[in-house]
């Protein structure tokens, strides 16, 4: 089919705030508020095949990142009919964890990596810290404290996800467990109650035993020439961070479900409302689309304001 009755065909078969996403022009960042049952993944692979067939974008420069490799997986259906296989095979698509997995492959030396390293799945990241937690179970046991491995593991990826390394792990639950109780305060004091207490001593020693298995689990990895799922986002953003080159292939990002990449510094945006809901997003997924969108400042985001975290 020709681009230009492709194009024809891809308009016809939208809603008029879905055009109006779909054609807005490419330069300007857009942000799409879409609610549930709005056709957001329709808009995202048509926006792609748009941004392909009309502005002629190479697929090559086209950066799609999603949440779920299901949702990645739908999206490639449905561009593969707009686009064919061809251009599809060429998008950069996928989620934050493949993307960055594709990219330190082939440039990990840059970030500070082994060549070859391996992936640790979720089961292997719980083996790994269950082998440190299992000397401390006694300890725990005669301050009426159950550990499990999953949960340690829990908590080391939340601190990943905020950037938050071994040494800094104290002061990161500290901080946030006073955000906390200024938050109950707020809550509280209105009212006239005064608000719960906390349990100070219980969380310093799951803290102190977290920290320490963290060190460690850390340590272990890196001997290994190990990342974790977390490691590949950290290791992502050191890539695109102190490597501006490797992203100078990038033309236009479009993230699904994610809101808080619009305050991406520097970059206002056009809203457009569908009328799915967003999920949260983490620093570190924040801190990569910024990097690799920073050369053109060129991107397409879906979410629910309702949903941010900001």
């Amino acid at each position: 089919m020709p681009a230009v009755a492709a194009v024809v065909s891809l308009l016809t078969n939208l809603n008029d705030s879905q055009s109006r996403s779909v054609q807005h022009p490419p330069s300007i960042p857009l942000q799409i508020l879409a609610g549930p049952g709005s056709g957001k993944t329709k808009v995202l692979t048509s926006r792609i095949a748009y941004l392909i067939l009309h502005h002629h974008i190479p697929a090559h420069a086209i950066c799609a990142v999603t949440f779920t490799n299901k949702a990645a997986l739908e999206m490639r259906t449905r561009l593969t009919v707009l686009i064919g296989p061809s251009r599809v095979k060429q998008l950069k698509m996928g989620t934050f964890h493949a993307l960055c997995a594709l990219f330190l492959r082939k440039y990990g030396r840059l970030a500070g990596l082994e060549e070859n390293f391996t992936i640790c799945d979720a089961d292997e990241s719980a083996k790994v810290v269950s082998k440190y937690l299992k000397p401390l179970k006694e300890m725990l046991a005669e301050n009426n404290i159950t550990l499990k491995p999953r949960t340690v593991c829990g908590l080391i990826s939340h601190a990943k996800s905020k950037g938050v390394g071994p040494k800094d792990y104290i002061q990161f639950v500290l901080e946030e467990r006073a955000e906390k109780d200024r938050a109950i305060n707020r809550e509280f004091a209105p009212h006239g109650f005064a608000p719960p207490g906390t349990q100070q001593q219980f969380v310093d020693l799951v803290t102190q035993v977290v920290s320490d298995i963290y060190r460690d689990y850390e340590l272990e990895l890196r001997k290994s020439n190990s990342l974790d799922f977390d490691d590949l986002l950290i290791y992502g953003v050191k890539l695109f961070r102190d490597n501006k080159k490797i992203a100078k292939w990038c033309q236009h990002v479009l993230v699904d479900e994610l809101y808080d990449l619009v305050f991406l510094s520097g970059i206002s945006t056009h809203a457009n409302s569908l009328g799915d809901k967003s999920q949260d997003t983490n620093g570190m997924q924040y801190d990569l689309m910024k990097f690799i969108a920073r050369a053109h400042k060129c991107v397409t985001v879906v979410g629910d304001p309702d949903q941010s975290s900001m």
